[in-house]
């Protein structure tokens, strides 16, 4: 509870710093108002607290309920992709990378994928099933374009700031064209622009972040793969 109210605090700060002070300045010109700040929780106990802390020092908070952003399908893969280019050891998180719509491997090849390799990681099984005896040319195409995404990635990583390895990997991967199709639901219709919106946020968030992106993918609460 005491670490929730320094957040508060912290964030209380930050938001009479920046709302009506001429020293920041919105794209159009204008100053910032309190209906210009958002703040993302990770749970709702989370935003009642800073609802009621907010609204006991005369600042109107609206607090919108639904999905949790950080539960949504688009962003818990983007998510899910850095993590896995952090530590490929990380097997929920390569698991996830790998049966995305990104990569496109079925369960039952990640269970063939996994037969020849039960003791390892899912990452290491992946480079070793090329060599391993018989192995079915479909996957072995899939695992080479996975293996070289996921190298670039990484390249990438150590050298880009957060925000910047955040758009090289929509470009790379093509996620937004893709969390926008129909293997994600539907064209462009409203959830494919939600998702759009979504994965446009968390690139934003990205921008306001000056570490690198694996300590951004803990900032923002992502825990899977632990």
């Amino acid at each position: 509870e005491e670490c929730r109210l320094a957040e508060a605090e912290a964030l209380y700060g930050e938001i009479r710093k920046i709302v009506n002070n001429p020293d920041y300045i919105s794209s159009s010109g204008k100053m910032y108002e309190s209906s210009d700040v958002a703040i993302l929780t990770r749970t709702w106990d989370e935003a009642a607290l800073l609802e009621k802390f907010f609204t006991e020092r005369n600042i109107p908070v609206i607090c919108e309920r639904g999905e949790s952003f950080f539960e949504r399908d688009e962003v818990k893969l983007a998510l899910n992709i850095i993590r896995s280019v952090d530590n490929p050891e990380r097997n929920i998180c390569t698991a996830g990378f790998m049966r995305s719509a990104v990569c496109g491997f079925t369960d039952d090849e990640l269970t063939i994928i996994r037969k020849n390799s039960k003791k390892t990681s899912l990452f290491t099984a992946v480079k070793k099933y090329p060599g391993s005896e018989n192995p079915i040319n479909s996957i072995c195409i899939k695992i080479q374009r996975f293996l070289d995404m996921h190298a670039s990635l990484r390249t990438l990583s150590r050298s880009c700031s957060a925000h910047e390895f955040v758009s090289q990997m929509y470009k790379i991967t093509d996620l937004v064209n893709i969390c926008t199709s129909g293997a994600y639901g539907g064209l462009e219709n409203d959830a494919a622009r939600i998702r759009k919106k979504n994965l446009s946020m968390l690139y934003d968030m990205s921008r306001n972040f000056d570490k690198t992106v694996f300590n951004f993918a803990k900032a923002v609460g992502f825990s899977a793969g632990k």
